[in-house]
């Protein structure tokens, strides 16, 4: 709406302020080419869009980083600038939206928050989480919903997603990318889908 370039950065565990500064270039590790083997970061690539117009960057997960990066990312919020050894970019006319989101796997830093607009996300009910994935009150990932806490829309997704790709309903490999399947305290996913299928089966039964 607002022809705005999106920036995205998934943050992970004990990532740190390099990361945030520089990102790896594949076709010149490829072509074993040191000279162009790095490239601009998250940060950079950012202040650099909004010379020519607004950037909406989102910095997933922050509180897997490490904790110095609060500190480091306060100059970017408040001055539109990074510093980088001798070298300090500054931001362009247009402005960066910079929204961050955590799962309190650790405390933000204090200062970080009071520069923010902070909003609190409850997490879905599992008949909403269901519906946001288009998926059946009886799908199975509703008991996987049950069972792990920790299985996020965003991971749920994005295993539907290998599903397709997969050309199955079900695979216990895929899904073990997004979660700990000792969790859900089953023999397999298989098992998961049978419960789910009785549970449909008296749910009809009890209409009829």
């Amino acid at each position: 709406m607002i022809d705005a370039d999106e920036k995205f950065v998934q943050c992970f565990p004990r990532m740190g302020t390099e990361n945030f500064q520089y990102d790896v270039n594949i076709e010149g590790v490829m072509k074993q080419d040191a000279d162009s083997s790095i490239k601009a970061g998250i940060l950079l690539q950012a202040l650099q869009q909004s010379q020519r117009g607004p950037v909406v960057l989102v910095i997933d997960e922050l509180d897997k980083a490490r904790p110095e990066v609060d500190s480091f990312l306060l100059d970017f919020l408040e001055n539109g600038r990074l510093t980088t050894g001798t070298d300090t970019y500054e931001k362009g006319e247009f402005p960066i939206y910079t929204f961050i989101t955590s799962n309190d796997k650790r405390e933000i830093d204090e200062a970080l928050i009071n520069r923010s607009k902070r909003v609190e996300v409850p997490i879905p009910s599992k008949e909403l989480f269901l519906e946001i994935l288009d998926l059946p009150k009886d799908h199975y990932l509703g008991y996987i919903y049950d069972k792990c806490p920790n299985f996020s829309i965003r991971q749920a997704r994005q295993y539907v997603e290998d599903l397709d790709v997969l050309g199955t309903e079900i695979d216990e490999e895929a899904l073990s990318q997004y979660i700990n399947l000792d969790e859900l305290d089953v023999m397999s996913l298989a098992d998961i889908q049978h419960i789910s299928e009785l549970k449909r089966r008296r749910t009809f039964l009890l209409t009829l």
